[in-house]
Protein backbone atom coordinates (compact mmCIF):
# COMPACT_ATOMS: atom_id res chain seq x y z
CA UNK A 1 0.00 0.00 0.00
CA UNK A 2 0.96 3.43 -1.12
CA UNK A 3 1.84 6.05 1.79
CA UNK A 4 -1.28 8.73 2.77
CA UNK A 5 -0.26 11.86 0.48
CA UNK A 6 0.93 14.55 2.78
CA UNK A 7 -1.70 17.09 4.05
CA UNK A 8 -3.02 19.50 2.06
CA UNK A 9 -3.94 23.51 2.96
CA UNK A 10 -7.00 22.11 2.76
CA UNK A 11 -6.99 19.89 5.57
CA UNK A 12 -8.43 20.91 8.55
CA UNK A 13 -5.77 20.00 10.32
CA UNK A 14 -2.96 21.79 8.74
CA UNK A 15 -4.97 25.11 8.23
CA UNK A 16 -5.64 25.04 12.53
CA UNK A 17 -1.85 24.56 12.90
CA UNK A 18 -1.11 27.52 10.50
CA UNK A 19 -4.11 29.15 12.02
CA UNK A 20 -2.94 29.04 15.54
CA UNK A 21 0.91 28.72 15.15
CA UNK A 22 2.28 31.75 17.80
CA UNK A 23 5.95 31.33 16.24
CA UNK A 24 4.38 33.21 12.99
CA UNK A 25 2.60 35.75 14.96
CA UNK A 26 5.58 36.37 17.45
CA UNK A 27 7.87 36.71 13.80
CA UNK A 28 5.36 39.37 12.73
CA UNK A 29 5.33 40.95 15.99
CA UNK A 30 8.97 41.34 16.10
CA UNK A 31 9.44 42.71 12.48
CA UNK A 32 7.30 45.41 13.59
CA UNK A 33 9.07 46.13 16.84
CA UNK A 34 12.21 46.03 14.99
CA UNK A 35 10.68 48.20 12.48
CA UNK A 36 9.90 51.07 14.98
CA UNK A 37 5.72 49.85 14.78
CA UNK A 38 5.12 49.07 18.75
CA UNK A 39 1.76 49.93 18.59
CA UNK A 40 1.55 47.81 15.60
CA UNK A 41 3.35 44.63 17.34
CA UNK A 42 0.86 45.02 20.37
CA UNK A 43 -2.37 45.18 18.26
CA UNK A 44 -1.02 41.85 16.53
CA UNK A 45 -0.71 39.67 19.81
CA UNK A 46 -4.14 41.46 21.02
CA UNK A 47 -6.19 40.79 17.83
CA UNK A 48 -4.55 37.15 17.81
CA UNK A 49 -5.02 36.78 21.47
CA UNK A 50 -8.86 37.34 21.28
CA UNK A 51 -9.13 35.25 18.59
CA UNK A 52 -7.46 33.11 19.49
CA UNK A 53 -9.06 32.43 23.07
CA UNK A 54 -12.57 33.34 21.38
CA UNK A 55 -12.12 30.09 19.01
CA UNK A 56 -11.04 28.04 21.90
CA UNK A 57 -13.70 29.06 23.98
CA UNK A 58 -16.44 28.49 21.04
CA UNK A 59 -14.78 25.02 20.59
CA UNK A 60 -13.51 25.50 17.16
CA UNK A 61 -10.16 23.84 17.70
CA UNK A 62 -8.39 21.58 19.54
CA UNK A 63 -8.38 21.83 22.97
CA UNK A 64 -5.20 20.87 24.40
CA UNK A 65 -3.76 22.46 21.11
CA UNK A 66 -5.42 25.63 22.06
CA UNK A 67 -4.12 25.78 25.78
CA UNK A 68 -0.32 25.18 24.67
CA UNK A 69 -0.94 27.63 21.72
CA UNK A 70 -2.50 30.49 23.76
CA UNK A 71 0.46 30.23 26.75
CA UNK A 72 2.95 30.57 23.73
CA UNK A 73 1.19 33.49 22.71
CA UNK A 74 0.91 35.18 26.25
CA UNK A 75 4.19 34.29 27.04
CA UNK A 76 5.73 36.30 23.63
CA UNK A 77 3.45 38.82 24.51
CA UNK A 78 4.88 39.43 27.91
CA UNK A 79 8.21 39.26 26.17
CA UNK A 80 7.88 42.03 23.97
CA UNK A 81 6.98 44.38 26.97
CA UNK A 82 10.63 42.35 28.32
CA UNK A 83 12.68 43.93 25.57
CA UNK A 84 11.28 46.93 25.64
CA UNK A 85 12.35 47.23 29.38
CA UNK A 86 8.62 47.23 30.25
CA UNK A 87 8.22 45.55 33.64
CA UNK A 88 5.50 46.26 34.90
CA UNK A 89 3.19 45.68 30.98
CA UNK A 90 5.00 42.70 30.87
CA UNK A 91 4.27 41.63 34.64
CA UNK A 92 0.38 42.70 33.45
CA UNK A 93 0.37 40.84 30.15
CA UNK A 94 1.79 37.61 32.44
CA UNK A 95 -1.08 38.18 34.88
CA UNK A 96 -3.54 38.67 32.30
CA UNK A 97 -2.20 34.81 30.93
CA UNK A 98 -2.89 33.43 34.69
CA UNK A 99 -6.45 34.56 34.40
CA UNK A 100 -7.20 33.54 31.01
CA UNK A 101 -9.72 31.10 30.95
CA UNK A 102 -7.72 29.05 27.80
CA UNK A 103 -4.52 29.11 29.13
CA UNK A 104 -4.39 30.04 32.66
CA UNK A 105 -4.30 26.53 33.87
CA UNK A 106 -1.01 25.70 31.89
CA UNK A 107 2.00 25.39 34.17
CA UNK A 108 4.39 27.21 31.42
CA UNK A 109 2.90 30.51 31.88
CA UNK A 110 3.26 30.13 35.54
CA UNK A 111 6.60 29.38 35.42
CA UNK A 112 7.50 31.86 32.79
CA UNK A 113 5.41 34.53 34.97
CA UNK A 114 7.96 33.30 38.50
CA UNK A 115 11.31 32.79 36.27
CA UNK A 116 10.46 37.17 34.94
CA UNK A 117 9.99 38.08 38.81
CA UNK A 118 13.18 35.52 39.77
CA UNK A 119 15.64 37.49 37.04
CA UNK A 120 14.40 40.85 38.08
CA UNK A 121 16.09 40.02 41.36
CA UNK A 122 12.22 39.55 43.42
CA UNK A 123 12.21 36.10 44.97
CA UNK A 124 9.28 36.25 47.22
CA UNK A 125 6.85 37.73 44.07
CA UNK A 126 8.53 34.21 42.11
CA UNK A 127 7.64 32.02 45.25
CA UNK A 128 4.07 33.78 45.78
CA UNK A 129 3.43 32.56 41.93
CA UNK A 130 4.58 29.30 42.48
CA UNK A 131 2.26 28.86 45.25
CA UNK A 132 -0.42 30.49 43.04
CA UNK A 133 -0.02 27.95 40.53
CA UNK A 134 0.15 25.16 43.07
CA UNK A 135 -2.78 26.40 45.10
CA UNK A 136 -4.94 27.28 41.30
CA UNK A 137 -5.18 30.47 43.21
CA UNK A 138 -5.82 32.78 40.54
CA UNK A 139 -5.93 36.17 42.62
CA UNK A 140 -3.63 38.26 44.51
CA UNK A 141 -2.14 39.79 41.55
CA UNK A 142 0.90 40.78 41.80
Amino acid sequence: PSPPPPPTSSDPQTTTTNKYNPSIITKSALAKYQNGDISGAENLYQRALLDWVDDAIAGLTPPATMRHAVAQLWIAYADLYKKMKQNKRASEAYESATQCPVAGGVGEVWVAYAKFHAERARPRASQRIYLRALTGDAGDAE
